[in-house]
């Protein structure tokens, strides 16, 4: 017997561990159909992009290190497909057709009262804690089952999982051990009916996937849904997303997903909090009958259901109708909106240890845009960003902005597509350091991607900066 089938062996024979998942209202038959075509769809990815023999075994040995995750019933690692989803993702995958986020058959859309019960105790805690979430960011209400034939069953087996939209019967959703509040409400929107972000149709204009680095057999896990099993709404990509896959998903070694403007690396991944988009996608599919007359709300944000006196706003930004910026709650961050003009100015965030936020809108004259240069910062450089400075500079305001923390952000250039930007300084509790320098002012040039040789630059002489200590005040340079 080869070295390599010893040990291929000695990890499946001492290492793997197998889970059974399975619908309540399914036969054995049926999830016994749904197995087989993931193990069609695991060949055909496993023959598009084949793992080299080093490869192969770095994925026995990672696969039997994470043994919560592993289980053959799983899609893309925490999702139950029905029998009907797998049939149409095979069915579409095989006919290869042109390859939209949240499920498009109506009949997997729950109404807006949501029956549950909770099966294992170790479970309620992140299931309260997930519904209330939810509650408070759509019209959704989830109330205790009495004898509806359709509904969530909050159980703890090990990982965190769920089903795609309503599948019928008591499905199950799954906070197992390790599974954070983020992760928990993650299931609970699949369970709502959005698939992935990366999943999504045009995920190639906006990540690439490095398949040499994803392990053996778990290829499928990366396949893009077609526009008849998902509906983004109309909404822009967004790399803030709770629903999109970490630069790790999947690897042996090194990123498997890389974002395709790299300024948005760090921000692949978070479990931190739901994204602003993720909970409009949600509302869109749910709860547009809910305010008869509808606000003229700014900068894509959209009438509150739970108060259709108000709009709910992109992170950032507040007011009636989302017309404001947002108040700051770190201490001293100065006042929230600034002026750009021809001269560079300076603002210092300081040296701090407190948890906050500091928000910022930048505006230069219509016609003209915003340029941003992130001259220093000392926040912890995470794969995923905790504390960091997230830049909107893109025409659309309600999508996650790129988040910075790691020493590759210092000197950025940025230029708005219009004339304002948003920025966003966020630090967590839990960081060491904290601490910013940020240049704006205005340039007349339209730069599409945002994105600029910052080494080609001029610098602008400053001989005069506000120092630290003395946050949110502006300086020009002479």
């Amino acid at each position: 017997m080869s070295c390599f089938r010893l040990i291929i062996f000695a990890l499946f024979s001492f290492c793997n561990v197998n889970i059974s998942i399975k619908l309540e209202n399914e036969s054995e038959d049926d999830r016994n159909q749904v197995r087989s075509i993931m193990n069609r769809l695991r060949a055909q990815e496993e023959g598009k992009h084949p793992s080299s023999t080093y490869n192969k075994i770095k994925s026995l040995i990672k696969q039997s290190q994470d043994i919560t995750a592993d289980s053959e019933d799983l899609f893309e690692g925490d999702i139950i497909l029905s029998l009907p989803q797998a049939q149409k993702l095979i069915s579409n995958v095989e006919k290869k057709r042109n390859k939209r986020q949240i499920l498009v058959d109506p009949s997997l859309k729950w109404n807006k009262t949501i029956p549950f019960e909770i099966v294992d105790e170790d479970a309620r805690g992140l299931a309260e804690d997930s519904i209330t979430v939810i509650e408070g960011m759509t019209c959704l209400t989830f109330t205790k089952r009495t004898d509806e034939e359709d509904y969530i069953r909050f159980v703890h087996i090990s990982g965190c999982f769920s089903a795609v939209g309503k599948v019928g019967g008591g499905q199950p959703i799954s906070m197992g051990n390790g599974c954070s509040l983020g992760a928990a409400v993650h299931e609970v929107l699949h369970a709502l009916g959005l698939w992935h972000e990366q999943a999504r149709t045009d995920r190639d204009k906006f990540v690439n996937i490095l398949y040499q680095n994803i392990q053996e057999n778990r290829k499928d896990n990366f396949i893009k849904r077609e526009s008849d099993e998902s509906d983004n709404d109309g909404e822009r990509y967004d790399y803030g997303s709770l629903m999109h896959y970490g630069p790790g998903s999947f690897t042996v070694g090194g990123d498997t997903l890389e974002a395709v403007d790299k300024r948005y690396q760090h921000t692949i991944g978070q479990r931190s909090d739901i994204s602003f988009k993720d909970t409009k996608l949600i509302n869109m599919r749910y709860c547009k009958d809910v305010c008869p007359t509808p606000l003229p709300c700014k900068y894509g944000g959209y009438t509150d259901p739970n108060d259709c006196s108000q709009c709910r706003c992109p992170d950032g930004l507040a007011g009636t109708l989302c017309e404001d910026v947002k108040e700051s709650t770190f201490p001293d961050c100065g006042k929230g909106e600034w002026a750009a003009t021809e001269n560079p100015k300076v603002l210092w965030i300081p040296d701090t240890r407190d948890a906050g936020d500091c928000i910022y809108r930048i505006r230069a004259p219509e016609g003209l845009h915003v340029k941003l240069e992130l001259q220093e910062q000392q926040f912890e450089c995470y794969t995923t960003c905790s504390s960091y400075v997230e830049v909107k500079y893109l025409n659309d305001k309600s999508t996650t902005g790129f988040r910075m923390c790691c020493d590759e952000a210092k000197g950025y250039n940025i230029a708005s597509q219009n004339n304002e930007m948003i920025v966003i300084v966020h630090h967590e509790q839990e960081s060491k350091r904290f601490q910013t320098k940020l240049v704006y002012y205005h340039v007349d040039k339209h730069i599409p991607s945002g994105i600029e040789d910052h080494s080609q630059e001029e610098k602008a002489e400053q001989s005069e900066e506000e120092k630290p200590g003395s946050s949110g005040v502006e300086t020009e340079n002479e």
